[in-house]
């Protein structure tokens, strides 16, 4: 609901993606030139993080899925670019001061992910310029 709704304001749009990690592309709530964008979700009257960190094993952080960051999360977010249940998952984050919490898991991409492939591969041949997000509608 909470991705959704900032979905639906269009708080993502002209939005970048960061390639400093291996194993994630991430979304912070920044424009292309790096300003902060979260005087947006309080303008649309949407919250600016989730209540509290909500993650089940049965939604597991596999390639392509999208997780919360920080805690308690959002509303950056990032895509899995491997399958990162280690890193993400109960015990991943040992800097949070409980190890059974977990980032949220919260999607999936469906279609594009040839998108996401040619993403990552900006990562790992050096490119660290960032992806800037035309938009991001839900489709379904």
């Amino acid at each position: 609901h909470f991705f959704m709704q900032m979905v639906e304001a269009k708080v993502w749009d002209q939005t970048a993606f960061n390639h400093q990690a291996s194993h994630i592309l991430f979304a912070e709530l920044k424009d292309s030139e790096g300003n902060d964008k979260m005087h947006l979700l309080k303008e649309k009257r949407i919250s600016t993080t989730l209540s509290f960190p909500e993650y089940t094993d049965k939604y597991p952080h596999h390639k392509y899925t999208l997780g919360f960051s920080g805690r308690p999360g959002g509303p950056a977010f990032y895509i899995n670019t491997d399958n990162n249940g280690e890193f993400h998952g109960p015990g991943g984050q040992k800097d949070h001061a409980l190890l059974e919490e977990a980032d949220p898991c919260f999607g999936t991409v469906i279609e594009g992910q040839h998108v996401v492939d040619w993403m990552q591969l900006k990562t790992e041949t050096g490119h660290t310029d960032d992806t800037v997000i035309d938009s991001i509608r839900i489709i379904g």
